[in-house]
């Protein structure tokens, strides 16, 4: 799993055998991972990472970095590090048949 990244990026990006196979299957060439606001109850609004298939668009593009990772250009929103640490993320897939997804498997400081 070979894991290539710009020398200034704090994140390091891998993915899994099945994300892999899954990408490779849907040819994606691009991945965007993005914070996104959910229903949070009686908390309220909490936001939650997510990664879609295709990049950014138009000036939202300003506000991510790009890693290339195994072929693959991902896109990772400037609001995932909030502190300035170096992030390790872990893309995996989830669901069954025609009804996959990546998701955001783990995130963890390296």
């Amino acid at each position: 799993m070979a894991v290539e990244e710009k020398a200034s990026s704090q994140f390091k990006v891998e993915f899994t055998k099945d994300a892999k196979e899954f990408i490779e299957d849907k040819e994606f060439d691009n991945i965007t991972i993005k914070m996104v606001r959910q229903s949070g109850g009686w908390s309220g609004p909490t936001m939650r990472p997510e990664v879609q298939a295709g990049n950014p668009k138009g000036k939202e593009r300003d506000n991510y970095q790009m890693l290339e990772v195994d072929g693959v250009n991902v896109h990772i929103a400037n609001n995932m590090n909030r502190e300035n640490k170096n992030i390790k993320l872990t893309i995996d897939v989830t669901g069954f048949w025609v009804v996959k997804n990546l998701y955001l498997s783990k995130a963890e400081q390296f």
